[in-house]
């Protein structure tokens, strides 16, 4: 997981919250059911939740933080991969792709080098 973003709308706030959400959720091999009968919201509630079309309570917050046995703030963090911004994934896929023939013959201490590079420009908001 990365850091929170800062400019972010939201809209997309509310995506990577349910985004959390739902991966926890499957992570404890639980049904939407049965979280939200836990959560005591329908079914669908929860589903808007997870798709980002609905905002969570501060007390369901705290309801899903015991649930998870997980800090508040995790549910903020921009899961690897999910990147909520207007990009096409199109773009994406072709610029790793990119990337990656980049990449194909260099030696680990050069890939070493990359994968140090890319830390650091995850870390500048």
């Amino acid at each position: 997981m990365i850091s929170i973003e800062a400019n972010i709308s939201k809209a997309q706030l509310r995506i990577i919250i349910g985004r959390n959400i739902r991966n926890k959720r499957l992570e404890q091999h639980m049904s939407v059911d049965e979280l939200s009968s836990m959560l005591d919201i329908t079914p669908g509630y929860l589903g808007l939740i997870e798709r980002g079309r609905r905002g969570v309570t501060a007390y369901n917050f705290h309801r899903l933080s015991v649930i998870f046995e997980i800090g508040i703030n995790e549910f903020f963090f921009v899961p690897i991969g999910i990147v909520p911004t207007n990009e096409k994934p199109d773009e994406r896929q072709q610029l790793r792709k990119k990337i990656q023939s980049f990449t194909k013959y260099m030696t680990i201490s050069q890939l070493e080098f990359i994968a140090d590079m890319i830390k650091g420009l995850k870390n500048i908001h």
